[in-house]
């Protein structure tokens, strides 16, 4: 179980990680199975399906990923995913919550102790709670792309920054959208 991965700095920085980066297709296949490696190294049972949206599932320890993406889209989106296993690795039953609810406290239910995106309860909270849940997704989610860079770094995997970051905005800004749409957020 991997809780925080620490990303050097420096003249010990990755030497695989550049601000623009040219990877064929190959290159994103290969890196792409050693994260899903990477995965079942830490429990993580990676499954593609061309039915399947891109998401994790902390209790049942899955990342669902579509096949029908690009192999760039589907390595960093991975990435982005194995991101939120490790911020969320100690969300299983019967373990310590303290911490993560420090860090998302709008992403746990305080009567149930349950991660609420797989509880199902977001309709009974107040319009309020509602506010806070959407910061603490989109928080969330911002430090589960961080933490996607970390991984390739660890695992001494190409990336390209800008790439990736560029999805990274575009992820972020969906949900940014969303909880403005839904009356939740202001600007």
């Amino acid at each position: 179980m991997i809780t925080e991965i620490k990303f050097k700095k420096g003249k010990d920085a990755c030497p695989t990680i550049e601000w623009r980066r040219k990877m064929s297709d190959e290159e994103f296949k290969t890196a792409t199975e050693k994260v899903v490696c990477f995965a079942a190294s830490t429990g993580v049972e990676v499954k593609f399906s061309s039915r399947y949206r891109c998401t994790h599932k902390v209790c049942d320890k899955i990342i669902y990923m579509n096949s029908r993406m690009k192999p760039s889209k589907t390595y960093y989106i991975l990435l982005h995913e194995m991101g939120h296993s490790v911020i969320q690795s100690y969300m299983t039953k019967g373990q310590d919550h303290s911490e993560y609810m420090l860090n998302y406290p709008g992403n746990v239910d305080e009567n149930t102790m349950c991660y609420t995106a797989e509880g199902g309860r977001e309709h009974l909270l107040s319009k309020k709670d509602q506010r806070r849940r959407n910061i603490t997704i989109i928080h969330e989610e911002l430090d589960a792309w961080r933490k996607g860079i970390d991984i390739a770094a660890i695992l001494q995997l190409p990336l390209s920054l800008y790439d990736y970051y560029s999805m990274a905005t575009k992820g972020v800004e969906s949900y940014v959208v969303g909880a403005v749409v839904d009356g939740n957020l202001k600007l």
